[in-house]
This record gives C-alpha cells, sequence and structure tokens, in this order.
C-alpha cells in the first residue's frame, strides 16, 4: 500500500480514484497520482485542476483537498490542463492519443476534440506535442503551440483552425497568453515576445531581450493591458501595449510571472542570496510604487510555474522536486497576505 499526501492530510490510494493506464506498466501506474504535469484553478475559484500521467483530477482549490476524477483517457500522458474561463470546458493535451480534447467539466464526457498534425521538431521530455495552451476570454477559441507543434488557433464551435503560423515552442511552460479584454495574444519565443492583434489575427509588435543571456519563458497580462514577460538569465519587463512603453525599469531578476487580478501586484520566481548558494523565494512587487510586498520561501528548486487564486490572496506554484528520475513536482497553496504555506500536494511516499 502507498500513502500519498494531498496537502496536511494523508490519503491511502486506494481511497484516491487515480486512474490506470494499459499503456504502463504497473509501478508507473501505482505511482503516476502524483506526478503532476499541469494545473490550472476553476474561474469561480472552487477548484484545481491537476493533470498526472495517466488521468485529470480535480481537487478544492484552497484546501487541495481531493475532489473527484474527471477523465481517464484511454491514451494518457496528459501534457497540459487550461480551464475555459466560462468555466464549463477543460482543454487537455494528450501526447498518446495526439489530440487536444475538450471536456465537460461538469459530466467529464470528450465535446471536442483537435487532431493534431506534427512537424519535425525537437523533443522536449522525450516528447514531441503541445505544450501550451491559452483560452480566449469569451470561451471561443483555443490557441495552442508546442515542440513539432506550429501555433494554431482553433474556433471551438466548428473545431476547424482560424489561425496557423509556422513558429513553434522553445520552453515547456506558460508561453502562450491571451490579453484580459481578448485584443492581444502573446508567445514567448526565444529572445522574443510576440504580440498579435485578434480581431483580425494581424501581427502587432515584437518585444526583444533586453538583459542577460537567455530565452523567454512566461507571460502574463494584466487587466489593463500591461504584458509581464520573464525568462532565463534576464530581468522582469513590464510593457503597457496600450503605448508600447515599458513601464518599470529591469531591475528584478526574475523567472515565472503572474498578474494578480487587481492589476496592481505581480508575483514572480526569484533568488535570495544565502551562505552555500543562491535560493529561489517567490516575490510580490507592488508595480505601482516599485516595491516588493511580500517574499515567500518554501521551495528547494526553483518554480516553474505560478498562478493567482481569483480571490487575488492566494498564490499557487509549482516545482520540481529532487527525485531518482527527476519527473516528481509539488504544488504549493500559498496564503500571500500572512506570508505562509496553506497546503501543498508533495509526492511523498511511505511503504507500508
Amino acid at each position: 500500500m502507498f500513502i500519498v499526501t494531498f496537502g496536511h492530510v494523508s490519503i491511502a490510494s486506494n481511497d484516491f480514484e487515480g486512474c490506470v493506464s494499459p499503456r504502463t506498466n504497473p509501478q508507473v501506474d501505482s505511482l503516476s497520482y502524483f506526478l503532476i504535469s499541469s494545473y490550472d484553478v476553476s474561474p469561480d475559484g472552487m477548484y484545481v485542476v491537476i493533470s498526472g500521467r495517466t488521468g485529470i483530477y480535480l481537487f478544492d482549490a484552497l484546501t487541495l483537498e481531493y475532489e473527484r476524477t474527471l477523465a481517464c483517457p484511454a491514451n494518457p500522458l496528459i501534457t497540459v490542463v487550461r480551464w475555459s474561463p466560462d468555466g464549463t470546458r477543460i482543454a487537455a493535451y494528450t501526447s498518446l492519443e495526439e489530440a487536444i480534447q475538450i471536456y465537460d467539466v461538469t459530466t467529464g464526457n470528450v465535446v471536442a476534440r483537435f487532431g493534431t498534425q506534427f512537424y519535425v521538431g525537437e523533443e522536449m521530455f522525450g516528447v514531441t506535442g503541445v505544450f501550451a495552451m491559452a483560452w480566449s476570454p469569451d470561451s471561443r477559441q483555443l490557441a495552442a503551440i508546442g515542440s513539432g507543434f506550429p501555433l494554431t488557433i482553433w474556433d471551438i464551435e466548428t473545431q476547424r483552425p482560424i489561425f496557423e503560423t509556422d513558429l513553434q515552442a522553445t520552453t515547456p511552460y506558460r508561453i502562450l497568453s491571451w490579453s484580459r479584454n481578448g485584443y492581444f495574444l502573446a508567445l514567448a519565443y526565444g529572445s522574443h515576445v510576440m504580440v498579435w492583434q485578434t480581431d483580425p489575427f494581424q501581427f502587432h509588435y515584437t518585444f526583444e531581450w533586453e538583459q542577460g543571456v537567455g530565452a523567454f519563458a512566461w507571460v502574463s497580462w494584466s487587466a489593463q493591458n500591461q504584458l509581464a514577460i520573464s525568462g532565463y538569465g534576464g530581468y522582469l519587463q513590464i510593457h503597457d501595449l496600450n503605448t508600447n512603453e515599458q513601464i518599470i525599469p529591469s531591475v528584478f531578476r526574475a523567472q515565472a510571472v503572474s498578474w494578480n487580478p487587481d492589476a496592481i501586484q505581480l508575483a514572480f520566481v526569484g533568488y535570495r542570496d544565502t551562505i552555500s548558494r543562491p535560493r529561489p523565494v517567490l516575490q510580490i512587487l507592488n508595480v505601482a510604487t516599485g516595491e516588493i510586498e511580500q517574499t515567500l520561501s518554501g521551495h528547494e528548486l526553483p518554480p516553474f510555474d505560478i498562478l493567482w487564486h481569483p480571490d487575488g490572496r492566494h498564490l499557487y506554484s509549482m516545482s520540481a522536486i529532487n527525485s531518482e528520475d527527476g519527473s516528481a513536482r509539488q504544488l504549493i497553496l500559498w496564503d500571500t497576505v500572512i506570508g505562509s504555506i496553506v497546503a501543498q500536494i508533495s509526492p511523498h511516499i511511505e511503504s507500508q
């Protein structure tokens, strides 16, 4: 028997309705429940959807307690999940299906399916496929990009592509984001961030790497069309798309970024110098004042995915943890007001 720790409660694996895949061996099946590949929060703030190697699961958003299993794809290995802004559907890419499938949140049924045609590209984590998706704010369109899979935007109703490019993903993080008013779509692409206008789709602007050596890997929009961008080896940039001007100096070294719904606070992954080595921390920036309002410590390795809860108080962060094959990840929920961990999902296993 295995014990998997979710939040602050240890739940026996036979109480957790995990999926079993015929495509993987029994050992992987028994451990795959907590090998988190992706997550997203529902627009109403009630649930977090988490994808593992074999299934798609719903957890309580503010306790991280298991609620129910949404779906067990016949051919799993899910790389990314995204909740639609209207709250009714979840998009998931399943690499062994070679398809993006749209699930009804209430029933778990597949209501739309987009087959993917791969081009020759470099594999990422041993898989060629979709690694980033973004819904339009009206939930009528879905953008996706991957390794070996060029940027494509589908109409959900017709299930047909309405816009295509030859650009492919260079990193598997939150590199693709629709502005909250639906006017712009941003893509972190190597040393550039490319922005398109969406009605009609046409190229709008490119932001280039200013300092450091690396690549952009994260983009996030505020409600006022301010675009935060960050990457490896460089500094946080925030640009106002209304004026195409940078609104604060590039003084913060940053990786993952996420705008608070209030459009005043911005969370990002930074580092704190210690005697032994720099330690990753989450920092909360007040963009109006340029001051760091909160610093959160708890990850051993740098988080590569952070996301605000809709209440503007709680923040999610996901990082790898030290494991034999490097695939294990932990998801932490923070209270940014009091500066502490509320709950977490971590791959802690005890043999019984």
